[in-house]
């Protein structure tokens, strides 16, 4: 059985990861998404950094 695939972050999610700035606050309810969409936005953000 093919394992269906979603994508890492929905809609409203990249919208809030476009609007994000470093010590902003993400608000949502239980289940939203919110550990996710930070660790996409420091990722964004940070990169891998060569040690």
């Amino acid at each position: 059985m093919k394992k269906e695939s979603r994508p890492f972050l929905y809609d409203y999610q990249m919208e809030a990861v476009d609007n994000m700035h470093n010590g902003c606050i993400l608000c949502g309810g239980v289940g939203s998404g919110k550990s996710r969409t930070a660790l996409y936005y420091y990722f964004k953000e940070q990169g891998r950094k060569d040690r």
